[in-house]
């Protein structure tokens, strides 16, 4: 397996020969990396706001009613969002047939899995839209709505959350994916071992 910086070639294929091997050792790094990111995690979870108010989120088209106001309960389910894994899946049909083996381009993965601290963290990153709607004869930009209510209350540029936590973090990352890629060298060298292979 080559390595350069944090580029690393060679993972996954040795992370699913580790997991057919040795499914205990492969575990061990999974929960080996979350300990890792764990400051990430952190920081991550700290830039996100206890609260958003309605005015902040007026804009909102219908279909987002679900996931907003931004109440305790949408708070915690951000906070719980926000995790790291190792991904090694192999690519759906579609992209198999382009000739891609892997559904993600990283092994190892930090995400928000809250749609509303999605919206949160990138509404405004395309810039402005031209979308707008029609309602009682005014006519309402509902996307730029959005997106200036929140630079009003919170000025940071998106990514609000995960960009500045990963950046913030930038080589404790590095340090914690070196430091499992080693420790997949290892790993499969004792479970090669265990197989007699």
């Amino acid at each position: 397996m080559a390595r350069s910086g944090v580029q690393v070639f060679g993972i996954k294929e040795d992370l699913k020969t580790l997991n057919k091997l040795a499914p205990d050792l492969r575990r061990q790094i999974t929960k080996d990396y979350r300990a890792l990111m764990q400051p990430t995690i952190s920081d991550a979870r700290n830039n996100l706001p206890a609260g958003i108010g309605q005015t902040q989120m007026r804009g909102f088209g219908r279909k987002w009613k679900l996931i907003l106001p931004w109440d305790k309960a949408v708070g915690n389910r951000a906070t719980r969002g926000i995790t790291v894994k190792i991904d090694t899946r192999k690519a759906r049909k579609k992209n198999l047939d382009k000739g891609i083996q892997y559904e993600t381009v990283g092994a190892f993965v930090i995400q928000q899995k809250s749609p509303a601290s999605i919206v949160f963290d990138i509404a405004g990153r395309g810039g402005r839209s031209t979308s707008s709607q029609t309602r009682n004869g005014f006519k309402y930009d509902w996307n730029n709505t959005l997106i200036e209510n929140l630079a009003k209350t919170f000025p940071t540029n998106p990514s609000r959350t995960m960009y500045p936590a990963t950046e913030k973090n930038k080589d404790n990352i590095e340090a914690a994916i070196k430091n499992i890629t080693e420790q997949v060298e290892r790993q499969l060298s004792v479970a090669l071992s265990r197989s007699n292979l």
